[in-house]
């Protein structure tokens, strides 16, 4: 997932946790993770939980979590979740936050428990997950914006739940090229990079591109590195 978006982008992830929901009788739980580095997750808060509510008749409850240098996620905030929805922000926070419960959110999610990554959070993800980065090899591939204060291509260990590294905001902030560029690095096999207002559902061990779904408006562009200096690129839309 990219961006906080509509009702029809975030579908599948509801649907997943409405099915799955394991407190019958009870409004599904939610594990909502933030950064909260610059103290700010109560302002963005808001917009999260409007759009996830806005697919339910009633409202989901939620498990909050901020992340900060002073605060990780611990596996016990895991306990009798129905879903784990991991927010935008700075990836390195996210990365650090989320390194102590690594093997507790991906044995939850082996056992059913449905993860939706916002941005970041897709980044997260990943087996090998890109940390930020706007130069490969000292030459410019992408904005400086979207460095996150890291000057070369960066990748470090994720959640593992996908087995290709992500980035996002592929069209609109005009990164499909630093996908590209990670392509070809070694020990990279493959990198999606999803545009904005989109969502890419990956089915549980789902390998290659079995099963997956993507809703919303743009397309995510599946960049495979079979030849280092001739990755295949591919999109796919709803």
């Amino acid at each position: 997932m990219d961006s906080i978006a509509s009702e029809q982008v975030l579908a599948p992830f509801i649907e997943d946790v409405c099915r799955g929901s394991r407190r019958g009788g009870t409004r599904p739980r939610l594990l909502l993770v933030m950064a909260n580095d610059t103290g700010r997750a109560a302002e963005f808060r808001p917009a999260y939980v409007e759009a996830l509510d806005s697919a339910v008749e009633d409202s989901f409850d939620y498990v909050d979590v901020w992340l900060d240098e002073n605060s990780t996620l611990q596996p016990a905030a895991l306990e009798r979740v129905d879903g784990i929805v991991v927010a935008g922000g700075p990836t390195l926070v996210y990365r650090d936050g989320l390194a102590a419960a690594a093997g507790a959110v991906k044995e939850a999610v082996a056992n059913g428990v449905p993860f939706l990554g916002f941005s970041a959070g897709a980044m997260v993800s990943a087996s090998r997950a890109l940390i930020g980065g706007w130069r490969d090899c000292g030459r410019p591939v992408c904005h400086e914006d979207w460095s996150e204060g890291l000057d070369e291509l960066t990748t470090d260990a994720g959640l593992a739940l996908v087995d290709f590294t992500v980035d996002v905001h592929a069209t609109q902030g005009g990164l499909l090229t630093r996908a590209l560029s990670l392509a070809c690095h070694v020990g990279i096999d493959r990198v999606v990079a999803i545009d904005e207002g989109t969502c890419l559902s990956v089915p549980i061990g789902s390998r290659m591109d079995r099963g997956w779904q993507i809703s919303g408006a743009g397309f995510a562009w599946v960049i495979d590195a079979a030849h280092p200096d001739a990755p295949r690129v591919r999109r796919i839309a709803e």
